[in-house]
């Protein structure tokens, strides 16, 4: 799962390729005249807790809340969302928010991943 999620510098998976496609359509869309604006959201859920893995180092994990609306949209109260103006400005939020997801030792993996992540991308 990791590997075809976010591959290598030289093999990259299927996140650095999304947001490198949405980064360049927004930045095309917005040499058109258009008003685009790309964020991010990142959250981990482990022992069926919520937990904002873009809240700052300091802050104390918070368990969240996930909300689904009368149309089924879901939405998590108190989530940092972080603007995304280019795809260095994604890695650069992304990488130490992705040291911070709970891992543990397996008999296969020294450093597996115990939890669930999901990335947020907004247009």
């Amino acid at each position: 799962k990791t590997h075809t999620m976010l591959g290598t510098k030289t093999d990259p998976g299927m996140i650095p390729r999304s947001v490198k496609a949405l980064v360049t359509m927004a930045a095309f869309h917005s040499s058109q005249g258009a008003s685009v604006q790309v964020g991010m959201s990142y959250l981990e859920v482990y022992n069926e807790k919520v937990f904002d893995l873009l809240a700052a180092k300091t802050a104390k994990p918070v368990d969240l809340v996930i909300r689904q609306d009368r149309e089924y949209n879901m939405s998590v109260r108190g989530l940092t969302e972080v603007p995304v103006t280019s795809f260095e400005a994604f890695q650069s939020a992304f990488a130490p928010a992705s040291e911070k997801r709970t891992t543990a030792a397996t008999k296969l993996n020294s450093e597996s991943s115990r939890s669930h992540a999901v990335l947020i991308l907004k247009a």
